[in-house]
């Protein structure tokens, strides 16, 4: 972790339960969140196709975000930019440049760096987006809980028909997975 530094992997694992695009997360302000309900409300100018959608926060997102909130030094955002930017929170690249340099790939370097990520195979912040909505699948949950937990709209007739917000499936999802992956990620974070 040392070399991937806490924020990052705090976001990494916030990233993993959450399922949101790397945008939603990294230009997120605290303003969108409420710790003590466990809720993120995120407003429809923030999202893909313009529906603002409540995440429910599981108690790992909630305890993550506490430790975020202690590392971001009064910032009115999540993730706060740490240089010389333009902008009050990180970019939206920023977390896949981070993935990059561990597996030894640098922007702008002729020779690779070393790889500390082993025999892992490659992957970047919408791959733990996927890695979440295929782990809602492998747990149980319909697609329908799977489709709305990623805020995708529902297609053709059902979309159509079911207005159901499946809130509080998508809350049992949503801690199901962080109670599945909180042991492989515990360690780094302590």
């Amino acid at each position: 972790m040392d070399r991937f530094g806490k924020d990052n992997s705090l976001s990494g694992c916030l990233y993993l339960v959450l399922g949101v695009r790397k945008g939603e997360l990294a230009e997120s302000p605290w303003s969108e969140f409420d710790l003590v309900k466990g809720e993120w409300e995120i407003p429809d100018h923030r999202v893909k196709k313009g529906k603002g959608i409540i995440i429910p926060l599981s108690t790992q997102a909630v305890e993550w975000l506490h430790m975020l909130k202690a590392r971001s030094f009064g910032s009115e955002y999540v993730l706060p930019a740490r240089r010389g930017s333009t902008k009050p929170y990180i970019g939206s690249d920023t977390r896949n440049r981070a993935i990059n340099k561990m597996f030894g790939i640098e922007k702008g370097r002729k020779k690779p760096g070393p790889n500390y990520m082993g025999d892992i195979a490659h992957f970047t912040v919408h791959d733990l987006r996927r890695t979440f909505r295929s782990q809602v699948s492998a747990l149980g949950f319909s697609g329908v809980v799977d489709e709305r937990a990623i805020n995708h709209s529902l297609k053709g007739l059902e979309g159509l028909y079911d207005r159901y917000d499946y809130y509080e499936e998508r809350r049992q999802a949503h801690q199901k997975v962080a109670d599945a992956i909180e042991l492989l990620v515990w360690y780094d974070l302590m």
